[in-house]
């Protein structure tokens, strides 16, 4: 029963990002990965399709934790007194916020970093300076009787949208319950041929208002129809702007297609996971730019020569003293220090000749900024540049003669 991340045959692509359902999340599994990267590919596109299947995994996986979390949350809740259309606390014409001395208490989130960050609390709507110091926790508010008390109940009975988000943000999980879902043009300065074939932008309007340094440009929003995020009922969407705008609305593009008709003009409810931004742009980069085309080179370095198989066309029409002896000329003419110049002769044992086999050594350069990689990394392109031209000078003389 554990939770498996969709399968990518090689050679195919796709981001394959699915919703775990509550049977898998409850059954108390772990997500296990499934994704392999081989050492080598046999063509450029399987060796795509095995990076894109490990970041959707790694999607995946993230998405399975969230609803996993979210999941135990929710059994600890009794929404049989939950009324919906309560998105500013009201039921049934009945408001269950508190009152102070000034009158009804305001919703405030706590933003300061610690144990009750996102927690949620109700504090007197007076202005500063004239204000009272009521305060009362919204999760323990029994809105009944408008007083504060921890539930003696084993579940906890939410009757509005805004406890059970004050429930929920209690317990780490951004929730936004009875949001809606609206559809409009998007304008940008383009020409009228390219503004012509744009499609329409997708917006969730948020129930309430949060600083924008807690969204982000890629984040993984889940989106559905009930409490309960069936599949059937819910779709996976990413922000494709950092934060809300002034209307509280974030825009959003699923991830699979969607009729944006039938989503609309009804209550939605919104977990915000996490930010995908890296696994996603990786995916699209992948997709869109390693082709053949750009880096003609990948064949030969996604499917290096076997020990034991001939080197053959590999190998280039120098000596082994050759090589050594023009690398030592670039040490000199650059004033390589001691380890630039170790790197540059060990690029020179990667290089098969007529008379040795090139090493299959893989060598990491790393050091501090000013520490001269750059440099070596320009002498090397010089330096193999020089072999492969008496290569193919040598190789055109065999052939006229």
């Amino acid at each position: 029963r554990n939770y498996q991340a969709p399968k990518i045959s090689l050679g195919k692509i796709s981001r394959g990002i699915e919703l775990p359902t509550r049977e898998v999340c409850d059954s108390g599994n772990r997500a296990e990965r499934l994704a392999i990267i081989p050492v080598e590919f046999s063509s450029l596109s399987a060796y795509k399709s095995a990076l894109c299947n490990a970041l959707t995994e790694q999607i995946n996986t993230m998405l399975f934790e969230v609803m996993q979390n979210y999941y135990l949350v929710v059994s600890a809740l009794d929404l049989s007194k939950y009324e919906l259309g309560t998105k500013l606390g009201k039921s049934a014409g009945d408001d269950t916020s508190p009152q102070c001395e000034h009158g009804k208490a305001k919703l405030v989130t706590v933003k300061k970093d610690g144990k009750n960050k996102g927690r949620m609390f109700y504090s007197c709507p007076a202005p500063r300076g004239k204000s009272c110091k009521f305060f009362k926790w919204a999760d323990e508010i029994d809105s009944s009787s408008n007083s504060t008390s921890l539930s003696t109940a084993t579940r906890i009975q939410p009757k509005n949208a805004r406890e059970v988000d004050a429930y929920f943000n209690r317990k780490g999980l951004r929730s936004y319950c009875e949001c809606e879902l609206e559809t409009k043009k998007k304008f940008r300065r383009q020409t009228g041929e390219d503004r012509a074939r744009q499609s329409q932008a997708m917006y969730i309007t948020l129930t309430r208002r949060e600083r924008g340094s807690l969204f982000g440009k890629g984040d993984i929003w889940v989106i559905s129809t009930s409490l309960d995020f069936t599949p059937q009922s819910t779709f996976v969407a990413i922000a494709t702007y950092h934060g809300p705008n002034s209307d509280n609305q974030v825009e959003i593009k699923p991830l699979r297609s969607i009729n944006a008709f039938s989503w609309t003009n009804r209550s939605l409810f919104a977990l915000h996971a996490f930010n995908g931004s890296n696994e996603l742009c990786c995916i699209d980069n992948i997709k869109d730019y390693l082709v053949n085309a750009a880096f003609p080179l990948s064949s030969s370095l996604l499917t290096p020569c076997r020990e034991g198989q001939s080197h053959g066309s590999r190998s280039l029409r120098l000596t082994r003293a050759e090589v050594t002896s023009i690398a030592q000329r670039y040490i000199d003419q650059f004033n390589l220090n001691e380890d630039q110049a170790k790197c540059l002769q060990s690029c020179v044992n990667m290089v098969g000749t007529v008379d040795s086999e090139a090493s299959r050594d893989v060598l990491l350069i790393h050091g501090v900024f000013g520490s001269g990689k750059s440099l070596l990394l320009a002498v090397t392109i010089i330096f193999l540049v020089e072999l492969f031209d008496l290569h193919q000078q040598r190789l055109n003389t065999d052939i006229n003669e």
